[in-house]
């Protein structure tokens, strides 16, 4: 559950401001694609915000509670990926939410 500190579920994005203030006609003009730029920028925010979130919180809740590891190093390695997708989605979703 604390992994899910770093997915966006209230929608909260930096574009939405661009979009208002019109910054978003200069992003258009650098040669790079606009919604893959701003989507990386929040996954990279997200999972930079899980460090500080999410790893102590693992940490006390092994120790507190005794939580068991993944049983295998490919359900630990699915654990991870489906966190990234779950991130990758959301913030998506925002972008293209916030865009239309």
């Amino acid at each position: 559950m604390t992994e899910l500190g770093s997915v966006n579920f209230w929608g909260g994005s930096e574009i939405a401001e661009r979009i208002e203030d019109g910054q978003i006609a200069v992003d258009f003009l650098r040669p790079l694609d606009v919604q893959a730029a701003t989507v990386t920028t929040e996954v990279g925010q997200a999972l930079f915000a899980f460090i500080p979130r999410g790893i102590p919180q693992l940490l006390i809740g092994g120790l507190a509670v005794g939580m068991e590891l993944p049983g295998s190093a490919a359900a630990g390695l699915l654990g991870v990926v489906s966190l990234l997708l779950a991130v990758v989605i959301s913030e998506a979703t925002v972008y293209r939410s916030a865009s239309t």
